[in-house]
């Protein structure tokens, strides 16, 4: 089935519900809210509400070091499945995204690496500025990652994450491909090891992210940069800190294909990440499908 086809295809399934109708085509084709998503494997939020429900489900596989709440003795190659995420809308203004992974130690130079444990996540978005003509759209994003995993397969204590996060739009028309731009700019903190036993890693968190949103086409594909860096200490006294363990820098493509079965809303995505310093994974792949509840 040609491109055309498919698009010619959407719209008619679209148009068989007064209501239904109009939202896919907003949604899944012209890169409404929808679109915000956090798929499974992508660090970046977007300040957009994701509208209604949609269920992710994928694996990740990494090779070398690997950190974000995780204890940084691992090195080696790690396999996460099955992951589940689940992103629920809280109304115009809120969302929230619940997850779960189970990962795998495929091999490792650490001798007492455990071969698989779990790890819930929880976080939290509300926007609270809107998008205008020259102002992006802004949202608070807060969350935490429970230790719920065998160390050093997963995080060894609760980790926790809070974001300010700016997208904003362009139009854009590559010749026959008309579509939108939007960049997601994220700048937070994540607490690793935050137990206060010993002490506890403040590590300064810049994602970035830019997404090309094809107004006639049922894909879109986004690149992404994520720089974590320890601050040596407590933030309330630097002097009672030690040499930072954390430190990533890493890039990762993104695509996504949408399609519709009936009036199910799927679509599969599929990522490629490499890191540039010591503690980011020298390579990586994710992938997985989204349900979109009508």
């Amino acid at each position: 089935m040609s491109t055309e086809t498919e698009t010619q295809c959407w719209r008619r399934t679209g148009g068989s519900n007064l209501w239904l109708g109009p939202l896919l085509m907003v949604g899944v084709l012209a890169a409404a809210p929808v679109q915000a998503e956090r798929t499974i494997g992508w660090e970046t939020f977007s300040a957009e509400i994701g509208d209604g429900t949609r269920l992710s489900t994928g694996f990740s596989l990494y090779e070398g070091r690997t950190i974000e709440g995780r204890v940084p003795e691992f090195d080696g190659r790690m396999f996460n499945a099955p992951q589940l995420q689940l992103n629920v809308g809280l109304g115009e203004r809120g969302e929230a995204v619940l997850g779960h992974t189970v990962r795998r130690s495929l091999s490792s130079d650490h001798e007492d690496s455990a071969t698989a444990g779990g790890d819930p996540w929880f976080y939290t978005k509300l926007q609270f500025m809107s998008a205008g003509d020259y102002r992006p759209a802004g949202a608070f994003v807060w969350g935490v990652l429970e230790p719920a995993a065998n160390t050093p397969v997963g995080a060894d204590n609760l980790a926790f994450y809070a974001f300010l996060v700016f997208s904003r739009r362009w139009a854009m028309d590559l010749g026959p491909i008309e579509g939108e731009w939007r960049a997601d700019l994220n700048v937070g903190t994540g607490i690793y090891e935050s137990d206060l036993r010993d002490r506890q890693d403040d590590v300064f968190k810049f994602n970035a992210a830019l997404w090309y949103l094809p107004t006639t086409r049922p894909w879109r594909a986004g690149v992404e940069y994520n720089r974590d860096e320890e601050v040596t200490g407590r933030w309330y006294d630097f002097t009672q800190g030690t040499t930072g363990r954390y430190s990533r820098e890493r890039l990762a493509l993104t695509g996504v294909r949408e399609t519709l079965l009936g009036h199910d809303a799927w679509s599969a995505f599929a990522t490629v990440s490499t890191g540039f310093v010591e503690q980011s994974e020298d390579w990586g792949l994710a992938g997985g499908v989204t349900y979109r509840f009508n």
